[in-house]
């Protein structure tokens, strides 16, 4: 719990500075494909954030599995803050709430996830992100809280329509993640 806590004090100690160089307003559809130590699955998803001032972003998102080993549905609504480290990145962390929908397979009901990373426009094509998740964190004590990486990049069609590919993972599982994204 202690790293969580200094990590969101740095984030929030970060938060001053100019114009930020990354995007939050968009509308995002996705598919992933899960390889994890005891089951794979595949789903679809759809999603959006919205800046609410320079710094300020909401977001939520609706995830349905798509096959028998992940027959369920959730919803999640979360609020993030971001600054820019430099005229083309950006350091965000954010926080989601999420809730099962449709439950088939008597799942835990509801999630925490928390996120932290840095988005890096290295062309006016192609942006880079990385960063670390926490899932799990519902419980009081943190000790079962499930720490993964990701990384990704971004590729502009139009200045309005994106394309991305994400890895997510840590020893033994594995999400891929593929998502067309369309900024306003």
């Amino acid at each position: 719990m202690k790293s969580l806590l200094n990590v969101a004090l740095i984030g929030l100690a970060l938060v001053m500075g100019s114009a930020s160089a990354a995007d939050y307003n968009y509308v995002q559809a996705g598919y992933s494909a899960s390889d994890f130590t005891n089951r794979s699955a595949d789903s679809w998803s759809v999603a959006a954030s919205k800046e609410l001032g320079s710094k300020l972003f909401i977001l939520g998102d609706y995830t349905k599995g798509i096959d028998s080993d992940l027959e369920q549905g959730t919803v999640g609504v979360g609020v993030g803050l971001h600054t820019p480290i430099s005229t083309n990145a950006d350091i965000y962390g954010q926080v989601e709430a999420t809730t099962v929908v449709v439950n088939r397979n008597d799942r835990t009901k509801y999630d925490y996830i928390a996120e932290s990373g840095i988005r890096w426009q290295v062309s006016p094509s192609w942006e880079l992100r990385g960063g670390v998740l926490a899932s799990n964190i519902r419980s009081q004590s943190l000790d079962e809280v499930n720490w993964r990486a990701f990384g990704g990049a971004e590729y502009a069609l139009t200045k309005f329509v994106k394309v991305g590919a994400m890895a997510i993972g840590k020893s033994g599982d594995l999400e891929g993640k593929a998502t067309v994204r369309l900024y306003f």
